[in-house]
């Protein structure tokens, strides 16, 4: 089973202070988080007025560049506020997961569940290096004042408007070090949420392959006690991906219509702009990390979805013919119900057609866009 790092990294700025061991921690913790929160947010109000001011210029390329970097930090502020406020649901789901490992293991034993959960934690892990390179890349945006610096000019990490003269090195200084809170602290939050999000729905991947042994599995010898225990690990692992849903639906949506502006208005300045080499290349990044999030999800839950008709097949698979009748109608529960599949999302569903959509409509407001202007 997974353990949940995501979780610990996410108290690192004080998000997570139910991961503190004593009373003090955990109020310490709690106190930092809505600091760097508080602080993060306030730097959005800078950011709103300069997309004005520079909407008053009439420049094009100004203008597009705040929009992009206000949006993302919108959708931060969604993400992180919904660890906050779902703290309850989300400590609850990782017992949940327990639980049904616990589950998994009476089913088919501890050797077939040990194997199969490699495959998944392999895969968790490989979501979770999204967080050093996504890091990684953000020292990018740190770095492009400090180059700047040398070659005497005073550029900020964010074109951003500043209550007080930062024409001076105390005054640079000084929004250099807000900024880049804001930036490492909006970045890591952004991609240890995802992180954690598609850990669930690799976790509920895991359950139904174990629900699948079993059911090849399943002995029809008079006794319906495995087939009932199969019928309620499978009643929990659809309550889990419920849940699941209920925690990440209304940021599915919020971030399709954020990706889809962003992805439209990165390509319209990368194609425009005459800014230096290193603010196209946050640009470009700043669209495939966008992108790059929308895919896994919309891939996760395709393939969840598939999993409901793998259960029917795995059901069919087993020895179901020397079933007895009450038996038999117990199987066919099963399968029917299996036959509805699982959808992920709120007004979109979340899967590959979700992904393409979110493309193909970015590119039709950037032709839009290069018409007009």
């Amino acid at each position: 089973m997974w353990d949940w790092r995501q979780l610990r990294w996410l108290n690192y700025f004080g998000w997570w202070p139910w991961e503190a061991k004593t009373q003090r921690a955990f109020l310490i913790s709690r106190f930092f988080g809505f600091l760097c929160y508080f602080i993060d947010f306030i730097e959005m109000g800078p950011e709103v007025a300069q997309v004005i001011i520079a909407s008053k210029s009439g420049s094009m390329g100004p203008v597009i560049f705040n929009i992009n970097q206000t949006l993302v930090g919108v959708q931060w502020a969604a993400k992180v506020a919904t660890v906050y406020s779902m703290n309850k649901q989300v400590q609850d789901m990782v017992k949940r997961f327990q639980e049904m490992d616990k589950r998994g293991r009476a089913l088919i034993g501890d050797k077939e569940v040990d194997e199969m959960s490699k495959y998944w934690e392999f895969r968790c892990y490989l979501t979770t290096l999204l967080v050093p390179i996504s890091m990684t890349v953000s020292t990018l945006w740190l770095l492009r004042p400090i180059v700047y610096l040398f070659l005497g000019q005073w550029v900020h990490i964010l074109d951003a408007w500043t209550p007080f003269d930062s024409s001076n090195v105390f005054g640079w200084l000084i929004n250099y070090v807000l900024q880049g809170v804001h930036v490492m602290t909006a970045i890591w939050g952004l991609v240890v949420f995802d992180s954690l999000m598609c850990c669930f729905l690799q976790m509920l991947h895991l359950q139904f392959d174990v629900l699948k042994k079993a059911l090849e599995r399943l002995l029809y010898n008079g006794s319906e006690k495995q087939l009932t225990r199969c019928i309620i690990f499978h009643q929990e692992i659809l309550r889990l991906g419920k849940d699941i849903n209920s925690i990440f639906k209304y940021l599915i949506l919020l971030q399709s219509i954020i990706s889809t502006l962003v992805i439209c208005l990165s390509i319209f300045e990368f194609s425009k702009t005459d800014g230096s080499i290193m603010k196209r290349i946050n640009t470009l990044l700043l669209s495939g990390c966008q992108a790059y999030e929308c895919f896994l999800y919309s891939w996760l839950c395709e393939e969840l979805e598939s999993q409901n008709i793998e259960v029917i097949r795995a059901a069919y698979r087993s020895n179901w013919h020397e079933a007895s009748l009450k038996e038999r109608r117990k199987l066919i529960f099963l399968m029917a119900r299996s036959q509805k599949p699982q959808l992920y999302g709120m007004v979109v569903i979340v899967n590959t057609a979700f992904f393409l959509a979110v493309i193909k409509t970015s590119f039709s407001y950037y032709q839009f866009l290069a018409t007009m202007v």
